[in-house]
């Protein structure tokens, strides 16, 4: 089943770089098949080089697909990517949905192994976007000090420290400072 998902796979990306009626095609198809294809190891790669070639009201389009099932693709190693491509590839505006799913579960996000990258693209693109501005102050109102010990928590802190507000910056330097 994995060497014809990634045949498949294989097919839709050569089609989507062919132009014209073959891309459009292809197209089509990966915006239906978006929520199975950006879980799967070669499905998500061939989402990835969509969301590229897209005109913006079609990227849009495919990321909207994504609406309701944020969360458990930052803990998919394969949809991961694909959230950090609509971040990097759409505006602040059209991503700010992912920071909006994922302020609920912004700790849990932060110590995810895969969770933690989706935050730091929400911090480089859209630091001062409302809606990350929201998300980041969820995670200084817990346990900052074993947020910044964590593994992977501690990028995101990084990350708080070099684009997030001022008075994010100065809550992180209080935690720090205070734990001398």
């Amino acid at each position: 089943a994995a060497s014809s998902t990634a045949a498949c796979a294989a097919e839709v990306a050569d089609a989507l770089e062919a132009g014209g009626d073959r891309a459009r095609a292809a197209m089509a198809y990966v915006r239906a098949e978006m929520a199975s294809m950006s879980f799967d190891e070669s499905g998500c790669q061939v989402v990835q080089r969509a969301l590229e070639l897209a005109r913006t009201a079609e990227a849009r389009a495919l990321a909207e697909t994504l609406r309701g099932s944020v969360l458990a693709a930052a803990r998919s190693a394969h949809a991961q990517h694909v959230l950090q491509k609509v971040i990097h590839h759409l505006g602040t505006d059209d991503a700010a949905f992912i920071a909006e799913e994922l302020a609920p579960h912004a700790r849990a996000v932060a110590q995810s192994g895969t969770g933690f990258n989706v935050l730091l693209r929400l911090l480089e693109f859209s630091a001062e976007d409302a809606r990350t501005v929201a998300l980041a102050d969820q995670l200084l109102e817990e346990d900052l000090p074993g947020l910044v010990c964590h593994k992977f928590g501690h990028r995101v802190v990084a990350s708080l420290l070099s684009s997030g507000l001022q008075r994010q910056r100065a809550r992180v330097m209080e935690a720090l400072l205070h734990d001398v």
